[in-house]
C-alpha cells in the first residue's frame, strides 16, 4: 500500500462492490452466492465504516481471520477500479 493516498476513504459495503466481485474482478470472479455471503457477512463485521489508513492495514494483515485479508484486498482493488484510490506521482 506504500505510495498511495488513502486519506478520507472510509469502506462500505454497497452494490458496485458486489458487482465487481461477480463481473469485473481479475482472475477468479466470485459467482457462488453463498461466498458473497461470506464476504459481506466479514465486511460487515471488520471492515464497514472504517476509515483507510495504516492502521487498518495492520489490523487486516495481523487478524486471525485470514479471509479478511482477501476481502479487504478486493476491496483496495475496486478503490483502484473505481479511481477513488490513485497512485502517488513518484517524485525523487
Amino acid at each position: 500500500m506504500l505510495g498511495i493516498s488513502f486519506a478520507g476513504v472510509t469502506l462500505r459495503w454497497d452494490e458496485g462492490f458486489e458487482r465487481f466481485l461477480a463481473e469485473r474482478k481479475k482472475k477468479r470472479k466470485v459467482r457462488d452466492p453463498e461466498t458473497l455471503k461470506y464476504y459481506r457477512s466479514i465486511f460487515k463485521s471488520y471492515l464497514e465504516c472504517k476509515e483507510l489508513s495504516e492502521e487498518l492495514v495492520d489490523y487486516v494483515v495481523n487478524h486471525e481471520n485470514k479471509w479478511i485479508r482477501n476481502v479487504f484486498r478486493h476491496y483496495i482493488q475496486y478503490l483502484y477500479y473505481r479511481r477513488i484510490l490513485a497512485q502517488r506521482p513518484s517524485g525523487g
